[in-house]
């Protein structure tokens, strides 16, 4: 997995000592809109396992705040469906969601899989109700393409560039 580096950011590997960040943001996603199914276990041990799972996995990057030196989120590269279409995962801290770091995330993962993965469109799946995840997708382009599903918002590249 290669790092991808932004001006404020580090969307990198996660590793085992990321499992303290890992726990605060399991913590802050089970508060927010969506299904329990969406959520990650809160516990401690949890944390630490799920935190070995991502770091053993390339499709999950840190989003690694260099200010702060933590993890204030992650974005999951969750499977490549037909035509290049990417499912992107995300959960961010409620502090970094629609604002410009979260933006910025955004922007250097969809570029990178546009450029290097030869992706052809992203597409998100967020509980409709949950306004700050939705924003900064919105504010870059995605366009819910189907009506029955609220929060599935998609992105191509001709649309992009």
């Amino acid at each position: 997995m290669q790092t991808i580096e932004t001006k404020r950011l580090f969307l990198r590997v996660f590793t085992s000592e990321d499992w303290p960040d890992v726990h605060k943001l399991a913590a802050d996603w089970s508060k927010a809109p969506g299904p329990a199914f969406d959520k990650f276990s809160t516990t401690e041990a949890e944390t630490k396992g799920l935190t070995e799972y991502f770091a053993k996995d390339d499709k999950y990057y840190a989003v690694y705040l260099r200010e702060a030196k933590r993890v204030i989120g992650l974005l999951g590269l969750n499977g490549i469906g037909p035509d290049n279409l990417f499912d992107l995962g995300h959960v961010f801290l409620s502090k970094y969601q629609d604002n410009d770091l979260d933006k910025e995330a955004f922007e250097a993962i969809i570029d990178y899989i546009f450029t290097n993965l030869g992706g052809l469109s992203i597409v998100t799946r967020n509980e409709p109700t949950h306004k700050e995840q939705l924003a900064p997708l919105k504010a870059l382009g995605f366009l819910n393409i189907n009506p029955e599903e609220k929060g599935e918002l998609v992105l191509t590249k001709e649309d992009w560039v």
